[in-house]
C-alpha cells in the first residue's frame, strides 16, 4: 500500500505479468477472485471457474488462503528482481511518462527533467522492495 500523504489516503499496488501463458497478479489485499469459491485448479494450478461468491464470514477465512494459492505462481524471478527495485532508473513505454512519473512522484513540474535521486524515490523504493521482499517469503 502507497500512501498519498497530500490527501491522507493509501493506493492499493498490484503487479501483474503473463507466465506460462497466464496472466499473474499479485494484489495488495484480497482481489475480488479470491473471495469466490474456487473450483479445484487444472494441472497448470489455473482454474478458469470461478464459483459463487463466499457469504462474508467465510471470505475473512478463506479469502486469504485462496490469495496465497492464488500468488503463488507468480514467477520468483521477478519478486527477486523487484527486491533491488530503484523506481529513478526504470523505463517506460515513452520517455515524456517515465518523466512525467518520476516528477510527480518528486512533487515536481511533469515537464521537467526528473532528478537522478529524490527522497520520495526511495520512500517508494523502499515500500516497493518490502511488498516484493514480502510475497517472496510467502512463497
Amino acid at each position: 500500500m502507497l500512501d498519498r500523504s497530500d490527501s491522507g489516503t493509501s493506493m492499493l499496488l498490484d503487479v501483474a505479468t503473463v507466465h506460462a501463458d497466464n496472466a499473474e497478479i499479485l494484489a495488495d489485499g484480497v482481489a475480488k477472485c479470491d473471495e469466490h469459491a474456487q473450483e479445484n485448479p487444472g494441472e497448470k494450478g489455473h482454474s478458469n471457474i470461478m464459483g459463487k461468491p463466499m457469504p462474508e464470514w467465510m471470505v475473512s477465512f478463506l479469502g486469504p488462503y485462496n490469495k496465497a494459492r492464488r500468488e503463488k505462481r507468480f514467477p520468483t524471478r521477478i519478486l527477486k528482481a523487484g527486491i533491488d527495485v530503484e523506481l529513478e532508473k526504470a523505463q517506460a513505454s515513452l520517455e515524456k511518462d517515465r518523466r512525467r512519473i518520476l516528477n510527480l512522484i518528486a512533487r515536481r513540474d511533469p515537464e521537467a527533467i526528473p532528478l537522478t535521486r529524490h527522497e520520495n524515490y526511495a520512500v517508494i523504493n523502499h515500500k516497493l522492495r518490502s511488498t516484493f521482499a514480502a510475497s517472496l517469503w510467502q512463497i
